[in-house]
């Protein structure tokens, strides 16, 4: 059989401890391949050869690799879907000023609380926006949420009373810097069955600098004895540390571990779209690629040792699961999240915007609950553009263009994302792609059988 010609934007050629690997860009399928194979497909990946020569055509086959019209660009556009998940601001105002808020210290140029007849609104609207969907998830952020512990009670009961009439179900969740979970807040955290996450950084050192009280008085001391507490009663808690320029990832990483800590999300910092500067500019990437290698080992290892205790830290906790997932799978993203599709943010004023990350950004709202007004249509974060060097990356298909809010802070542009984000993406399809071909299909079948992978999506399924 004869397969057209081969195009660099089709598949990526990398090498690791020797060996050499494909991956094809469009199928989301990975394999080894010999070393002369490799040669000629970097020559072509690179521009040096052209993709006619027939040596390699019987194993594109036999990979499997496609050779389907690149998707990345050609996307409906159509984003009328209903709305299973909004982040509501209880509060625009904080009790801690972190280095490195992207939210202008947790009021996002607009400071303030929500008002209760905004917050029942918000909630019915909400509602009324997910049509026929049953299952809904409502998600409380801030500035800190905990600052408003009663109205959240009762826009909790409230809406959880509200979906219930209605025949939905909904599950709550929040973000907190843990300062104030007492043991009220923590009971009524239990008993509504929230999802908690702790921005939490870790180290003490860490910590105070990074994250001190209003007064400048260090958090640490605090939010550790309350995780204590936290965790005693909600074990499946979530960490979120933010990484810093020349911060020690591993070091974060373990404190929180022996915090108790199962799942831990390690986040880089992301600029700020209220002020102007550059100091952000140079992120703590080293340290999550550190992290990434150390974890590709930990997945090979436990896989075959059948380690299902750690494979689920590495589920919860861990930086490839996902990339892994889609390379099993064969699946693609077409869109990086599902902000302002399946996902809105509802600021303290009743301003819908397409996450929270965006809150405050006059330009990305897109209506206000109080009116009743909603429109999708002309919101840069569904722009169905991608910039040039995503049309050429062989991540396309697994970031899907990256963040919207980190490219515009990073690089000016939605559409361009940054180049250290891009090589963390990068690295991490290809640590993924390793991991993949290291593993027999009895391992895929013990990590779907354990649920540490989830099964393969419906292809109707929101990508």
């Amino acid at each position: 059989m004869t397969l057209p010609a081969l195009s660099q934007r089709q598949f990526h050629v990398f090498s690791h401890l020797g060996y050499h690997y494909i991956l094809g860009v469009d199928t989301m399928t990975a394999a080894l391949i010999g070393a002369e194979t490799a040669c000629l497909l970097e020559d072509v990946e690179n521009g040096r050869r052209g993709g006619t020569d027939a040596f390699w055509q019987d194993d594109f086959a036999r990979l499997n690799l496609g050779f389907k019209t690149d998707e990345f660009e050609k996307s409906s556009g159509e984003h009328r879907v209903a709305i299973s998940h909004a982040v509501l601001f209880l509060t625009q105002r904080c009790n801690f000023r972190c280095t490195y808020c992207y939210g202008a210290g947790g009021g996002y140029g607009h400071p303030g609380e929500m008002r209760p007849d905004v917050a029942v609104r918000a909630v019915d609207w909400f509602i009324e926006q997910s049509g026929s969907l049953k299952k809904l998830s409502l998600q409380f952020f801030g500035g800190e949420p905990l600052l408003q512990l009663a109205e959240l009670r009762e826009i909790t009961l409230y809406a959880k009373e509200k979906a219930g009439r209605q025949g939905k179900e909904i599950s709550f969740s929040i973000t907190t810097n843990g300062s104030l979970l007492d043991d009220g807040a923590i009971s009524f955290l239990k008993e509504m069955a929230f999802r908690v996450t702790v921005s939490f950084d870790g180290p003490q050192d860490v910590q105070d600098a990074q994250r001190p009280f209003l007064s400048g008085k260090g958090s640490f001391a605090r939010v550790a004895e309350n995780v204590k507490k936290l965790l005693a009663v909600m074990p499946e808690s979530r960490c979120r540390p933010t990484l810093t320029n020349g911060g020690d990832a591993r070091r974060i990483r373990d404190s929180l571990r022996e915090a108790g800590f199962r799942n831990i999300g390690v986040g880089l910092v992301s600029p700020s779209l209220f002020v102007n500067g550059t100091e952000l500019f140079q992120r703590g990437v080293y340290g999550v690629l550190d992290l990434m290698e150390d974890e590709s080992w930990e997945w090979i290892s436990a896989v075959q040792d059948r380690d299902a205790a750690h494979l689920r830290i590495l589920r919860d906790s861990g930086i490839l699961q996902e990339a892994i997932a889609h390379i099993h799978h064969g699946q693609k993203k077409s869109r990086h999240c599902l902000a302002g599709s399946e996902m809105v943010a509802i600021s303290c004023s009743g301003d819908i915007f397409p996450c929270h990350r965006f809150a405050g950004q006059e330009s990305y709202r897109m209506g206000n609950v109080n009116s009743g007004g909603f429109r999708r249509e002309g919101c840069p974060v569904l722009a169905e553009r991608y910039g040039d060097g995503c049309k050429k990356c062989f991540a396309r298909n697994f970031c899907a263009g990256g963040c919207k809010h980190d490219n515009l802070g990073m690089t000016g542009s939605a559409l361009e994302p940054a180049a250290d984000m891009c090589r963390v993406e990068r690295r991490k399809l290809e640590l993924a792609a390793w991991v993949c071909c290291n593993l027999e299909s009895v391992d895929f079948e013990y990590l779907l059988d354990e649920s540490i992978l989830p099964p393969k999506p419906c292809p109707t399924d929101f990508p």
